[in-house]
């Protein structure tokens, strides 16, 4: 799981945070995003529920909260091409009532397992 959560920081990084083009720790773009390790792991689960079963339809949804930090997300199929799926997801890191947009691609390798892409 915390190969994932660094993942999804990582991705932070790159699609959903305005700095892009700036170096920072792994440390402040959490601070940044302003998601917990634990709130990348819901989200995660959320995303995984999408990509990873066979037959979800574009556009299901799937939600995820963290009752601990308040932060709350929705995670939209929004394609495939394939064997990768591209996410959209919508959260909200501790109850925040704007939204943090992040688009994520995940792809299923030779041997089935599923890797965040750029």
């Amino acid at each position: 799981m915390k190969r994932l959560a660094v993942a999804m920081i990582m991705s932070l990084a790159v699609f959903g945070l305005p700095e892009v083009g700036t170096a920072k720790s792994l440390s402040r773009m959490l601070a940044t995003s302003g998601l917990s390790p634990e709130d990348l792991d819901a989200m995660g689960v959320a995303s995984r529920s999408l990509y990873a079963a066979a037959g979800t339809a574009i556009g299901a949804t799937a939600t995820w909260n963290n009752p601990k930090t308040g932060s709350h997300g929705v995670v939209k199929l929004e394609k495939r091409s394939g064997s990768c799926a591209t996410l959209l997801h919508s959260t909200y890191p501790n109850g925040r009532e704007q939204g943090l947009p992040l688009r994520t691609r995940q792809c299923q390798g030779a041997d089935g397992t599923w890797q965040l892409q750029p």
